[in-house]
């Protein structure tokens, strides 16, 4: 019987302890942790969804709005949206798995679905420097030239094990024409403002509880 007894304290205390660790990694945690790492723009599955971009250097117009967007959204800005002591930027995991992209594969006649149970594999390919702390990547879906739309998952993970701790899809529209390249790149700006407003929201959510 005390046999028994030790084998059910030996597992109560096994649970107790994966609960424990469960809630280290608990959403809260990206609206407490002061320091968080962005590590930039994953296109890795995306498409642009528009007739007439089909065939052209779409690979480079990633890379252009990527440019784009770093002139506007950078370590201070970051800071304040996120509402972080510290922001530390590294796109090097992101950027180096968008440099593998073949143009072939970019273009679309209609709008690309990414499903959500396939975030924790692009997470699971960045090959990150960092050993431990929170980490943000943008992993884009589509730019829909025909509704006029920016889809993408805002997805925050914990660095060690990778895993993904809270992710929200949102699509922004904007009101662009969306003709020329460049109009992307803004669009793209556009979309990480809204979507910070909704960060924002839930980060005064969580602050109550």
């Amino acid at each position: 019987m005390k046999k028994y007894l030790l084998v059910l304290l030996f597992f109560v205390g096994l649970t107790s302890e994966t609960i424990g660790q469960k809630e280290t990694t608990s959403n809260k945690n990206i609206y407490t942790a002061k320091e968080i790492v962005f590590y930039g723009y994953d296109y890795t599955h995306f498409k642009l969804a528009d007739p007439k971009r089909i065939g052209q250097n779409i690979k480079n117009f990633i890379f252009r709005w990527n440019v784009y967007c770093n002139d506007r959204v950078n370590e201070k800005t970051l800071s304040k949206w996120l509402k972080k002591n510290k922001v530390i930027i590294n796109q090097d995991p992101t950027i180096n798995l968008n440099k593998r992209l073949n143009s072939d594969n970019l273009g679309s006649k209609k709008k690309n679905i990414l499903s959500k149970d396939s975030i924790q594999n692009c997470i699971n390919n960045y090959s990150i420097s960092e050993k431990e702390g929170l980490g943000f990547v943008i992993i884009y879906e589509c730019y829909d030239n025909y509704s006029e739309t920016v889809s993408a998952y805002y997805t925050f993970f914990d660095i060690a094990t990778k895993i993904v701790l809270h992710c929200d899809y949102f699509a922004s529209k904007d009101s662009k024409s969306y003709n020329r390249v460049k109009d992307w790149g803004a669009a793209t700006v556009i979309a990480i403002k809204k979507y910070v407003k909704i960060y924002q929201k839930n980060l005064d959510t969580n602050k109550k509880y």
